[in-house]
């Protein structure tokens, strides 16, 4: 028996690999833990191969923001000494590779490093990342202890998203089976805000070397029959791997011994919106020879459906028997009710025996709605197999329902509408309390009704899922504001409207009632500028400018104001008017009095004022004294641009 032992000691260690003595992780995943406004508490969780090197002392975690990558930055999280675990589950006078370099049994060491830190600014795509120099050797990675270890998690801290902790996981990512076995692995992801988690199987990830890579690679696949890929067949499963995105449960039969990486991702939903991802890498080790498998069996049986159900405050009690084929096995039994039902009661008959019976007793609170992934450990711990214990998973899956979320009062402008989103789950039926707008409400029986009230109105919602719960209500009232804005804009022009060709025009905007203005210029109604003036020497005859005000006050009415249009006139009557004249206009520009001074060939000369577009505003005839013109005028003229002509001389004139 001992040389029995001893070969097949030495069959697994030639099945495992070994490699330099370097930083080697296994697997992990980064999560974060909300503290207040844009702080939190980063947790690096790292799982090292104990053949490799000892783990480091910190490890480096970046920041990427994709919406203003001024604002990366990169941190270090320390070890916690108190994170030290030894995950083997094997027998315990068998020794691992943690207890003895030279020992032919992989094992795992658990370390978390921690950090806190604040972000410097909004974003709905954060990325935050870690990697390490080496990986442990894998199966389905092209050279793997020559890549990076990498780990992500991507969140949005915009909005009341930045309140948010990410999902966090209640079961090791280290799986110990057997090849040509069926197994079911799940990593038994829960969210604390009580989000909505979806499960995808992705490509682990590696070439990233420093904080300034921020596009990490995918790993490579080495040729095998049939083909690895994502998401069918990641490891050697000959294509028999499935997925329940939604529970999470993950069930494949792999065939080959040795050590294989499965990279999960898991994504977190609110209200149907992605609003952030941890990916999470598992190592499943495989080796020897599957024992058989203890039968399980569930009393009352799981209804057709495929789940238990009840609802808020009413109890719920189910037992499961675990029965082991050899009756000198002995099993222990385990479950992860502490995170999916807390509060629950357990209790276990015949530990240590070949047959334990199992029951548990819960009455859900008003947080505990949704479905619960209930799932009970079988461990044999006979030690038959290379000193390993078999390790067995059964899932009961247990449907809560409840109340409807708690709806939160609402405040809205006059016309606008507000609406709510219920969950799925169930009937409803909505009704308006007397002093409301009558009829103000999208319909009477659905999940995401409309309302638009013309007063403060308050909506009752009545839920009823089941003869199992009872009937709820909820009232959320929806107010509509008072305080109204009437925003008004005015726009001018600069020196005018009459212009010449390629003549600079500044329009300026006035406007009232509006605390938060943004002005967008048009020309002939094309967006042009924005801000309150609008400059240009490009204007053509006809052009109409126009500004529209957008006032982002609370109620404006309305929001976006067009104000008055300009109209351009471009003068084509006086095609050259000459840069140098005999003549001279003081003061220019003026109100309207001013005076000529030049000299003229003749004893008599005409003064003639025209506008830009040619037309006649005013002419005098006058005498000379020796040639010489010294004439003052006083005349009433509205500002802009005029044409003097003296002697067949062209001159402009300015009225301010």
């Amino acid at each position: 028996m001992k040389i029995a032992y001893k070969l097949l000691f030495i069959l697994l260690l030639l099945a495992v690999n070994r490699y330099s003595n370097a930083q080697t992780a296994a697997g992990g995943d980064i999560t974060y833990e909300w503290v207040s406004d844009s702080t939190y508490r980063i947790y690096v969780t790292i799982y090292r191969d104990c053949a490799g090197g000892r783990e480091p002392a910190s490890v480096p975690v970046c920041f990427y923001n994709p919406c203003n990558p001024s604002m990366n930055f990169s941190i270090t999280a320390s070890k916690s000494p108190r994170t030290d675990t030894n995950t083997y589950f094997g027998c315990a006078r068998i020794k691992t590779q943690c207890d003895s370099i030279n020992s032919a049994l992989p094992g795992f060491r658990k370390w978390i490093y921690l950090q806190t830190t604040t972000l410097p600014g909004r974003c709905d795509s954060w990325h935050i990342y870690t990697y390490l120099n080496y990986r442990s050797n894998s199966n389905n990675i092209v050279n793997a202890t020559a890549k990076p270890f990498y780990l992500e998690t991507r969140f949005n801290n915009t909005g009341s998203y930045k309140e948010n902790s990410s999902p966090f996981f209640s079961i090791s990512p280290l799986i110990y089976w057997y090849p040509n076995a069926p197994i079911s692995v799940n990593n038994a992801a829960l969210d604390a805000d009580g989000d909505s988690v979806v499960t995808e199987i992705v490509s682990p990830l590696t070439d990233v070397s420093s904080c300034s890579d921020t596009v990490p690679s995918n790993t490579s696949f080495p040729s095998t029959t049939p083909a690895l890929s994502i998401p069918s067949n990641p490891l050697q499963t000959n294509n028999t791997l499935t997925i329940n995105n939604h529970t999470g449960q993950i069930n494949f039969t792999p065939t080959a011994v040795g050590r294989n990486t499965l990279t999960i991702k898991v994504k977190e939903y609110r209200n149907g919106v992605l609003i952030g991802s941890v990916m999470r890498e598992n190592m499943i080790v495989l080796y020897g020879k599957k024992p058989d498998t203890p039968k399980f069996k569930i009393s009352p049986a799981i209804p057709s459906a495929g789940y238990f159900q009840t609802c808020v405050n009413s109890p719920i009690s189910f037992s499961w028997d675990v029965v082991a084929i050899d009756t000198n096995t002995t099993l222990a039994l385990s479950d992860n009710h502490i995170f999916t039902m807390p509060g629950a009661t357990i209790t276990y008959s015949a530990q240590g025996k070949d047959s334990i019976r199992g029951t548990l007793t819960w009455t859900p609170a008003i947080g505990d709605t949704g479905t619960r992934n209930f799932i009970s450990v079988t461990l044999d711990s006979t030690c038959s197999t290379a000193g390993f214990y078999s390790r067995y998973l059964n899932r009961v899956p247990v449907v809560v329902y409840g109340p409807p979320a708690s709806m939160k009062d609402s405040s809205i402008c006059p016309g606008d509408t507000a609406g709510y989103t219920l969950s799925n789950t169930g009937s409803y039926t909505w009704s308006i309390l007397p002093g409301g707008t009558p009829g103000s409400i999208s319909c009477t029986g659905c999940n995401n009704p409309k309302m638009y009230p013309a007063v403060s109105t308050q909506y009752v919602a009545t839920s009823t899922y089941n003869a199992l719960c009872p009937t709820y209500f909820d009232t959320v009232q929806v107010s509509v504001r008072t305080n109204i804005s009437y925003p008004s804009i005015h726009i001018t022009a600069t020196p005018d409207t009459n212009i010449t060709p390629g003549l600079q025009v500044t329009f300026t905007a006035t406007s009232a009632n509006c605390t938060n203005s943004k002005y967008q210029w048009k020309i002939n109604n094309v967006n042009a500028a924005m801000g309150p003036s609008l400059t240009t020497t490009t204007l053509q005859d006809g052009d109409i400018v126009t500004c529209q005000l957008i006032c982002n006050d609370t109620c404006p009415s309305p929001k976006d104001t067009i104000s008055n249009p300009l109209t351009i006139h471009v003068s084509s009557g006086i095609n050259t008017i000459k840069t140098s004249s005999p003549f001279s206009i003081y003061p220019n520009p003026n109100n309207g009095s001013f005076t000529i001074v030049g000299k003229v060939q003749t004893n008599n000369t005409t003064i003639e004022l025209l506008d830009i577009t040619g037309k006649q505003m005013y002419t005098k005839q006058i005498a000379t004294r020796n040639g010489e013109i010294n004439e003052q005028l006083q005349l009433d003229l509205r500002p802009g641009i005029y044409i003097l002509k003296i002697d067949n001389q062209a001159m402009r004139l300015v009225i301010e």
